[in-house]
């Protein structure tokens, strides 16, 4: 039985060694990327050998699926966009058209398809004799059938402009013909077991049916993709199964002693087997003959014995078809032989994903409770500053105070003082405005894309097949907008930051001075204060009752200062990525986050109640010491008109501590975005020369198109009406028409032939007969060469007498070339002439006469 399969398609050669260690070094690190060498090279082996055809082309199904589950593997751990530069190309079945695209998915679909259409070939292999083989031919047609069926239900949704045999009444063209074929096995089983014939009549009418289908699909949207061979079998096919059906069913008619309705049947399959026995490639030719056979005996039989009523060939009724294959759903990883995970070194990109935002909820709860202890610390200084405390308490201390400022003053000068970090405060805006520019220039090289993409695409129309740039564009404008929606939030807090320098500007500058003009304005501070310093000098158990309030309060800010040191060193457990994985394998390749969030909640439980133990203390410490401020200033509401220089040198280097430390995060922020900038922006820029190229080749595709098109619309069209081309010019010698009226012809005379002095030249006017110079051809053609009057490109010939018409005689130097002694005559021979002396040794015939010329003497 011939069988059909589908071609295996065709795909170029790539370098997925060089491209794909590139790839993976950019989402992940070089490490990574040499790790994953050995992985990469087998992966490449394997492509080159199923996919890219050679002299050694020899692919076999598990090929296609070990190729396949790796391909599978790679596309849930590593994005390969068009940015990547990575590009498959792939033909249709028929090798006219080709495709190309960045995409796993895109490659993955296309060797699904070759290990389908391997399947088919392997089915087709099979012997229809052998009961093995018709049971290999079985289940790699169902195969076969069941992958084209995922491909179009489970891959085929959402992709644009796919190939003309991935569309999807292609692919249901072949799944259905791959399942008739596994029904032609089941018959060619069931006929070799001789199961009863009304078995055989519906597996038959089955066939019929998906034949049938088959050829109405071929000649539908498929109709492009569809090998020149297979209309004439499917047509064979479905005549022969429906012979069979009318056959088969004709036996079961006569074991139901339904003879007439037998004789019918009978007489419609013998009908029906002639019209496909006409096909060249008919397996069954023996049929015609047996049914015509059998057509006979049993009208006979009928005829003489049943006597049946026979009735028509239309009202006969259908036979049933059944359902004996049950389409299973393809199984995953198609190859049985190994299960090796090729690619453990990368993780999924769901995983990869998940992790990554763990690690913003991190940052997110983390800086979240940092932000609660520097504003309880905050609090503290403002209700210290309110009070002038501690200085208005330590002013008779003056070591003490001294001390405290100076070694504050020490390491101000130490890190560059007031002067560098107002140089890195103003070096902020600029690093906002390079980040700014280069998101801008990504912006405007997505804007000239979009322009030259919508430009192309009015202009072609639906020609213009390819993606439009405003939906690939999506992605890359999301980020360019989180990062300006990021760099506005960042711009605030950098506001806000120089405002905060500002407010200390005077006296960190004072900070920032030498140690002696430092030493010199504290003491001048201290000598004024300690005469202003009166109220409440002679309550000293208030006084020092303040005092061990500002040491608690100053101790529970170093407190916060060691819990925020301890939140910045929480992170997750080493095992989260495994327990990431876990999930996702065990929940069809789906994350949990609630998993880190849990592990992250149990690690600052402990952290957490340190921080709420602090920040209740300090709220109660905040309370008593405005009781206490308020007692000792008579609740005046503390002395802030009245805050001293050295409360303001405290403040003034604590909140250089805090701005150094903001500054440097905001530097170190900045350089980091920058480095973000600068990766999308080659990206874009790589994205953009792909689609360049893209949009090169496709205007390239389109132009060849439009081309083929005009001729062959310039050979449908009706040949222009051309004027009849003249006679040339040879058919007129003898009868020229002349195209002026004939000029008078001269008639010799016995005085001119007397005269024996004739001119040097011959005459100008041109003797009837004469060949004549042809007009302007409409054709283009181009005219004879011009000649001159004078010359004759015949030689003389003697003419028949004719008394209307004398030519000219004949000059010396055109009578005869050197060396050429035979002359014609007017019989048709010749006439030899020997050399003459005194003539060079040719011919001199001045004052001769030919024979037949006439004569110029008497």
């Amino acid at each position: 039985m011939n069988f059909l399969s589908i071609p295996i398609k065709k795909s170029a050669a790539i370098d997925l060694l060089n491209h794909l260690k590139q790839l993976i070094a950019q989402q992940y690190d070089a490490e990574t990327a040499n790790a994953c060498s050995d992985s990469l090279t087998e992966l490449a082996a394997m492509r080159n050998v199923v996919c890219v055809k050679g002299d050694n082309y020899n692919p076999t199904v598990e090929g296609f699926a070990a190729y396949y589950d790796a391909l599978y593997q790679l596309e849930g751990r590593l994005t390969v966009n068009i940015a990547s530069r990575v590009d498959f190309k792939w033909s249709d079945i028929s090798g006219r058209i080709n495709k190309k695209e960045s995409s796993l998915k895109f490659e993955r679909m296309n060797v699904l398809f070759c290990y389908g259409a391997a399947h088919s070939e392997v089915g087709e292999s099979c012997r229809s004799n052998c009961e093995n083989s018709l049971q290999q031919a079985l289940k790699s047609f169902k195969t076969a059938s069941s992958t084209f069926d995922y491909i179009s239900s489970d891959m085929l949704p959402g992709v644009r402009d796919p190939l003309p045999d991935l569309t999807s009444p292609a692919l249901t063209l072949f799944s259905t013909l791959m399942l008739a074929q596994a029904y032609e096995c089941v018959f060619l089983k069931a006929e070799k077991d001789e199961k009863k014939p009304a078995i055989l009549a519906r597996i038959s009418s089955t066939l019929t049916n998906l034949y049938e289908d088959c050829l109405v699909k071929c000649s539908g949207g498929a109709k492009n993709v569809v090998p020149k061979e297979w209309p004439g079998v499917l047509s064979m096919k479905k005549g022969l199964y429906e012979a069979l059906t009318q056959y088969y069913q004709s036996k079961d008619c006569c074991e139901s002693k339904q003879y007439g309705e037998q004789v019918a049947r009978l007489s419609l399959a013998y009908e029906l087997i002639k019209g496909a026995a006409r096909n060249s490639c008919f397996p069954r030719k023996y049929l015609v003959e047996q049914l015509k056979h059998e057509e006979a005996v049993a009208t006979k039989d009928n005829d003489h014995i049943y006597h049946d009523n026979v009735p028509t060939k239309l009202s006969l009724p259908a036979v049933q078809s059944v359902d004996v294959i049950k389409k299973t759903p393809l199984a995953f990883p198609l190859s049985s032989s190994q299960n090796k995970d090729y690619f453990e070194e990368l993780l999924p990109i769901a995983v990869t994903e998940a992790v990554n935002t763990s690690k913003g909820v991190r940052a997110s709860l983390i800086d979240g409770e940092i932000c609660k202890l520097q504003e309880a610390s905050a609090k503290v200084n403002d209700a210290l500053a309110s009070y002038n405390l501690p200085a208005a308490l330590q002013a008779k201390e003056s070591n003490s105070i001294l001390d405290s400022i100076l070694s504050k003053a020490v390491s101000i000068r130490h890190e560059g003082g007031a002067e560098k970090l107002y140089q890195q405060l103003m070096s902020i805006p600029e690093c906002v405005q390079r980040n700014k520019e280069i998101i801008e220039a990504e912006r405007s090289t997505l804007d000239d894309e979009e322009k030259s993409d919508d430009s192309l695409r009015t202009q072609y129309g639906e020609r213009w097949s390819r993606k439009p740039s405003k939906e690939l564009n999506k992605l890359w404008r999301s980020d360019i907008q989180k990062c300006l929606n990021l760099l506005e939030q960042t711009t605030k807090t950098d506001a806000s930051l120089l405002e905060r320098y500002e407010k200390y500007k005077e006296e960190l500058e004072m900070l920032s001075k030498p140690e002696d003009t430092l030493k010199a304005l504290i003491q001048s501070e201290i000598e004024r204060t300690e005469d202003d310093n009166d109220v409440g000098s002679n309550n000293v158990e208030l006084k020092s009752e303040l005092t061990d309030l500002c040491k608690k309060l100053e101790d529970l800010k170093l407190e916060r200062n060691q819990i925020i040191e301890q939140l910045k060193l929480i992170d997750y457990s080493p095992d989260l990525v495994k327990k990431l994985l876990a999930s996702y394998n065990d929940h069809g390749e789906q994350v949990d986050l609630q998993i880190a969030t849990d592990m992250l909640d149990e690690k600052m439980l402990s952290v957490r109640k340190l921080i709420q133990d602090n920040l209740h203390r300090n709220e109660n410490l905040l309370n008593e010491l405005q009781t206490k401020g308020d007692m000792l200033y008579g609740g005046s509401g503390g002395n802030s008109k009245d805050k001293g220089l050295l409360t303001k040198l405290n403040l003034a280097a604590d909140e250089y501590s805090a701005l150094r430390e903001a500054v440097r995060d905001a530097m170190k922020f900045y350089a980091e975005l920058t480095e973000i900038c600068v990766n999308t922006q080659c990206k874009i820029e790589d994205f953009c020369a792909a689609r360049t190229t893209e949009k090169n080749e496709l205007m390239s595709d389109i132009t060849t198109n439009i081309s083929r098109v005009r001729v062959t619309d310039q050979q449908g069209l009706p040949k222009p009406s051309m004027p009849p081309r003249p006679d040339p010019s040879y058919i007129n010698r003898v009868n020229p028409t002349p195209t002026h009226p004939p000029v008078p012809m001269p008639t010799p005379t016995m005085n001119m032939m007397n005269n024996t002095s004739y001119p040097m030249h011959p005459q100008t006017w041109t003797p009837q007969g004469f060949p004549m110079m042809p007009q302007a051809s409409p054709y283009g053609m181009a005219p004879y060469p011009p000649m001159y009057t004078y010359y004759s490109p015949y030689p003389t010939m003697p003419m028949p007498p004719n008394t209307a018409f004398s030519p000219p005689m004949m000059q010396p130097h055109m009578m005869n070339p050197p060396g050429a002694n035979n002359l014609p005559n007017a019989t048709g021979g010749t006439v030899n002439v020997p050399n003459l002396p005194g003539s060079n040794g040719g011919a001199n015939f001045q004052g001769q006469y030919l024979p037949g010329q006439p004569s110029a003497q008497p």
